[in-house]
Protein backbone atom coordinates (compact mmCIF):
# COMPACT_ATOMS: atom_id res chain seq x y z
CA UNK A 1 0.00 0.00 0.00
CA UNK A 2 1.52 3.37 -0.90
CA UNK A 3 1.61 6.27 1.51
CA UNK A 4 -1.30 8.06 -0.35
CA UNK A 5 -3.66 5.03 -0.30
CA UNK A 6 -2.94 5.04 3.30
CA UNK A 7 -3.31 8.67 4.28
CA UNK A 8 -6.85 8.25 1.37
CA UNK A 9 -8.29 5.65 3.62
CA UNK A 10 -7.12 7.00 6.76
CA UNK A 11 -9.20 10.64 6.04
CA UNK A 12 -11.95 8.62 4.43
CA UNK A 13 -12.92 7.11 8.13
CA UNK A 14 -16.58 8.28 9.60
CA UNK A 15 -18.23 7.48 12.63
CA UNK A 16 -21.15 5.61 10.88
CA UNK A 17 -18.52 2.93 10.63
CA UNK A 18 -17.78 2.24 13.72
CA UNK A 19 -19.24 -0.64 16.03
CA UNK A 20 -20.86 -0.59 19.22
CA UNK A 21 -17.50 -2.46 20.54
CA UNK A 22 -15.33 0.29 18.47
CA UNK A 23 -16.46 2.55 20.46
CA UNK A 24 -16.46 1.47 24.11
CA UNK A 25 -12.99 0.12 23.60
CA UNK A 26 -12.23 4.15 22.30
CA UNK A 27 -13.97 4.79 25.47
CA UNK A 28 -11.44 2.94 27.68
CA UNK A 29 -8.65 3.93 25.53
CA UNK A 30 -9.94 7.78 26.78
CA UNK A 31 -10.43 6.50 30.13
CA UNK A 32 -6.86 5.30 30.40
CA UNK A 33 -5.31 7.83 28.85
CA UNK A 34 -7.09 10.49 30.97
CA UNK A 35 -5.75 8.20 34.28
CA UNK A 36 -2.57 8.39 32.88
CA UNK A 37 -2.37 11.69 31.57
CA UNK A 38 -3.80 13.15 34.94
CA UNK A 39 -1.68 10.99 37.29
CA UNK A 40 1.69 12.05 35.13
CA UNK A 41 0.36 15.79 35.01
CA UNK A 42 0.86 16.32 39.04
CA UNK A 43 4.51 14.66 38.89
CA UNK A 44 7.98 17.03 39.42
CA UNK A 45 7.82 16.88 35.69
CA UNK A 46 4.08 17.20 34.82
CA UNK A 47 4.56 20.67 36.77
CA UNK A 48 7.55 21.97 35.51
CA UNK A 49 6.08 21.48 31.66
CA UNK A 50 2.63 22.70 33.01
CA UNK A 51 4.75 25.68 33.71
CA UNK A 52 6.47 26.12 31.10
CA UNK A 53 3.24 26.22 29.24
CA UNK A 54 1.94 28.87 31.32
CA UNK A 55 4.64 31.31 30.70
CA UNK A 56 4.52 30.80 27.09
CA UNK A 57 1.25 31.86 26.19
CA UNK A 58 -2.65 30.33 26.38
CA UNK A 59 -4.85 28.88 24.31
CA UNK A 60 -7.83 26.87 24.05
CA UNK A 61 -6.28 23.48 24.22
CA UNK A 62 -6.62 21.80 27.34
CA UNK A 63 -3.50 21.65 29.37
CA UNK A 64 -5.07 18.16 32.24
CA UNK A 65 -5.11 18.61 35.69
CA UNK A 66 -3.46 22.03 35.32
CA UNK A 67 -6.88 24.22 34.42
CA UNK A 68 -5.09 26.09 31.36
CA UNK A 69 -5.15 26.17 28.54
CA UNK A 70 -2.18 26.30 25.92
CA UNK A 71 -2.11 26.03 22.11
CA UNK A 72 -2.61 22.63 20.48
CA UNK A 73 0.94 22.11 19.73
CA UNK A 74 2.09 22.53 23.61
CA UNK A 75 -0.63 21.47 24.90
CA UNK A 76 0.05 17.82 22.84
CA UNK A 77 3.58 17.88 24.28
CA UNK A 78 3.13 18.82 27.94
CA UNK A 79 -0.79 16.12 27.64
CA UNK A 80 2.05 13.03 25.76
CA UNK A 81 4.97 13.56 28.59
CA UNK A 82 2.35 13.31 31.04
CA UNK A 83 1.13 10.41 29.78
CA UNK A 84 4.01 8.10 29.49
CA UNK A 85 5.70 9.58 32.51
CA UNK A 86 4.93 6.00 34.12
CA UNK A 87 5.01 3.86 30.99
CA UNK A 88 1.74 2.79 32.61
CA UNK A 89 -0.46 4.16 28.90
CA UNK A 90 -1.59 1.40 26.49
CA UNK A 91 0.61 -0.49 24.42
CA UNK A 92 -0.30 -1.79 20.51
CA UNK A 93 2.09 -4.71 20.78
CA UNK A 94 2.50 -5.87 17.35
CA UNK A 95 4.17 -2.16 17.02
CA UNK A 96 5.86 -1.77 20.52
CA UNK A 97 4.35 1.53 20.85
CA UNK A 98 1.78 3.41 22.89
CA UNK A 99 0.04 5.16 20.46
CA UNK A 100 -2.78 6.65 23.28
CA UNK A 101 0.05 8.98 24.55
CA UNK A 102 0.85 10.29 20.69
CA UNK A 103 -2.70 10.01 18.87
CA UNK A 104 -5.21 11.32 21.99
CA UNK A 105 -2.86 13.87 22.95
CA UNK A 106 -3.23 15.63 19.49
CA UNK A 107 -7.03 14.34 19.26
CA UNK A 108 -7.88 16.15 22.36
CA UNK A 109 -5.12 19.46 21.90
CA UNK A 110 -6.69 19.54 18.42
CA UNK A 111 -10.41 19.06 19.28
CA UNK A 112 -10.54 21.68 21.32
CA UNK A 113 -8.84 23.92 19.36
CA UNK A 114 -10.99 23.91 16.58
CA UNK A 115 -14.02 22.78 18.95
CA UNK A 116 -14.55 19.65 17.51
CA UNK A 117 -17.44 16.76 18.40
CA UNK A 118 -16.46 14.21 20.59
CA UNK A 119 -17.58 11.86 17.82
CA UNK A 120 -15.38 13.75 15.92
CA UNK A 121 -12.37 13.27 18.50
CA UNK A 122 -13.09 9.77 18.61
CA UNK A 123 -12.88 8.96 14.58
CA UNK A 124 -9.80 11.10 14.26
CA UNK A 125 -8.39 8.55 17.39
CA UNK A 126 -9.31 5.86 15.19
CA UNK A 127 -7.39 7.52 12.00
CA UNK A 128 -4.09 8.01 14.51
CA UNK A 129 -4.25 4.85 16.02
CA UNK A 130 -4.30 2.71 12.64
CA UNK A 131 -1.56 5.12 10.84
CA UNK A 132 0.46 4.82 13.92
CA UNK A 133 0.00 0.51 14.46
CA UNK A 134 0.59 0.02 10.49
CA UNK A 135 3.42 2.24 10.32
CA UNK A 136 5.31 0.13 13.48
CA UNK A 137 4.46 -3.18 12.14
CA UNK A 138 5.59 -2.41 8.83
CA UNK A 139 9.07 -0.79 10.19
CA UNK A 140 9.89 -4.52 11.81
CA UNK A 141 9.80 -2.46 15.60
CA UNK A 142 12.27 -5.47 16.85
CA UNK A 143 14.74 -3.74 14.63
CA UNK A 144 13.83 0.07 15.87
CA UNK A 145 14.65 -1.27 19.31
CA UNK A 146 18.02 -3.49 18.32
CA UNK A 147 18.94 -0.42 16.58
CA UNK A 148 18.42 1.70 19.86
CA UNK A 149 15.49 3.49 19.08
CA UNK A 150 12.07 3.95 20.87
CA UNK A 151 9.29 2.69 18.74
CA UNK A 152 6.76 5.28 19.90
CA UNK A 153 9.03 8.20 19.27
CA UNK A 154 9.45 7.06 15.41
CA UNK A 155 5.51 5.79 15.18
CA UNK A 156 3.88 8.28 17.05
CA UNK A 157 4.43 11.01 14.44
CA UNK A 158 2.48 9.48 11.83
CA UNK A 159 -0.81 8.81 14.37
CA UNK A 160 -0.63 12.26 15.81
CA UNK A 161 -0.44 13.58 11.91
CA UNK A 162 -3.58 11.38 11.02
CA UNK A 163 -5.67 11.93 14.19
CA UNK A 164 -4.88 16.01 13.68
CA UNK A 165 -5.85 15.64 9.83
CA UNK A 166 -8.65 13.89 10.12
CA UNK A 167 -9.82 16.63 12.60
CA UNK A 168 -8.76 19.35 10.42
CA UNK A 169 -10.85 17.77 7.52
CA UNK A 170 -7.48 16.73 4.96
CA UNK A 171 -7.79 15.10 2.42
CA UNK A 172 -5.50 12.22 1.66
CA UNK A 173 -3.21 14.24 -0.04
CA UNK A 174 -2.65 16.62 2.35
CA UNK A 175 -2.28 14.21 5.13
CA UNK A 176 0.39 12.40 3.09
CA UNK A 177 2.34 15.59 2.74
CA UNK A 178 1.54 16.15 6.60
Amino acid sequence: MSTIELAEELTALNFEQLSKDDIEQIQRLILDYSAVTLCGSVQPWGRMLTAWARQNGSGKSTLIGSGSGASAAVAGMVNGTSAHGYELDDTHDKSMSHPGTVVISAAFAVGDELGASGKDIMIAIVAGYEAMARVGMAANPLNVIEFGRHPTCLFGPFGAAAAAAHLMDMDGAGLAKA
